[in-house]
């Protein structure tokens, strides 16, 4: 990741600061009022617009009950009118909140954590997001779009830079705080997708920046729910055994691959997430694996197997290791009798 714009002033996770970094710096054009940017950024997510026939003043109001922001557009833009309050939760949410406009905080953290709670539902949203600044990006002259890398590049070193050198005290010191946990999981998946070198990995790399300015710690849950590619962890059309099932059938398998020290179990990064079954060499017979991705050593062990994700996040028993042992055990001996069913008939 190249680092050539020594007089780029920006160095935290804040709405405001990208929408400086693209418009002003990237596309050298003035940088839209406050919520037309959020609604450039994330649109229908925080700002609904009222029906108007687009030339009369109404005030801005926020709708706690929804969690949105409502205005009416005028010649085009969002006007916020005289509205006090949507214009500090708008401040708080972009990262330029100062003085008196701290009174909004408790009600931007209730929009991050609806907002979050959305995106955790929804992969659609997400897969939105994320196509929509692919798109963006493709569209940009190349001159433009070169800008654009070096611009990013340069605040995603000068913003790690800053936060590795704090203490967890310095975090929740900051004007907006940042938790080490969600800085390290973020900065492992921009990185990664940074490494990919292509228009829809630079895509994803800018949705990332976008949700975790916005959303700040809350962030942290869509790293536990998404890839670094902004796909969810598990697939939506999977449909996986409940603990239900097992404790009312027992556990059972018909794979083939006995040869491995875990027949049928997929393995994950327990930092980054990361599928380690499709990195090179994974060999499950191994006590420790060290993820070819962000480096972490994940224990191999019967011990570390859950029925579902939800269970392991919630700190629940792992599988019944007789279970486990006999589902394997049958499987064997069922494809054992097929080799004798079939020498036989031979």
């Amino acid at each position: 990741m190249s680092d050539t714009n020594e007089t780029f002033p920006y160095h935290e996770y804040r709405v405001g600061y990208l929408g400086q970094l693209f418009f002003q710096d990237v596309l050298q054009m003035k940088v839209p009022k406050q919520l037309d940017l959020l609604d450039f950024f994330y649109p229908n997510l925080l700002v609904e617009e009222i029906p108007s026939d687009g030339n009369t003043k109404t005030e801005a109001r926020f709708n706690d009950a929804s969690c949105m922001i409502q205005a009416v557009l005028y010649h085009d833009q969002y006007y916020v009118g005289g509205s006090k309050r949507v214009t500090q939760i708008a401040g708080r949410l972009l990262g330029t909140a100062k003085g008196s406009q701290e009174k909004e905080r408790a009600t931007a953290r209730m929009i991050q954590k609806a907002t979050t709670d959305l995106l955790v539902k929804h992969p659609d949203i997400v897969r939105f997001l994320r196509d929509m600044n692919i798109e963006r990006l493709s569209i940009l002259p190349e001159e433009i779009l070169g800008r654009f890398i070096d611009s990013v590049s340069h605040y995603i070193n000068t913003t790690n830079a800053y936060y590795a050198n704090m203490t967890e005290e310095d975090f929740l010191q900051t004007a907006f705080p940042f938790q080490v946990e969600t800085f390290e999981a973020l900065s492992t998946d921009l990185y990664y997708q940074w490494s990919l070198e292509s228009i829809e990995s630079l895509g994803t790399v800018w949705t990332w920046l976008t949700l975790a300015a916005l959303l700040r710690n809350e962030v942290l849950r869509l790293h536990l729910t998404y890839l670094s590619s902004l796909e969810p962890r598990i697939r939506e059309d999977d449909q996986r055994i409940t603990k239900d099932d097992i404790k009312k059938y027992g556990s059972f398998y018909d794979g083939d691959d006995l040869d491995k020290r875990f027949p049928g179990i997929e393995w994950y990064c327990d930092r980054c997430g990361e599928h380690l079954n499709e990195q090179t060499g994974f060999d499950d017979h191994l006590h420790i694996w060290t993820c070819q991705k962000c480096g972490y050593d994940n224990v191999i062990s019967l011990d570390e197997i859950y029925y579902c994700d939800k269970e392991y996040e919630a700190g629940e028993a792992p599988v019944n290791k007789e279970d486990f042992g006999r589902a394997l055990k049958e499987r064997q001996e069922e494809i054992a009798s097929h080799k004798k069913d079939k020498k036989t008939d031979t």
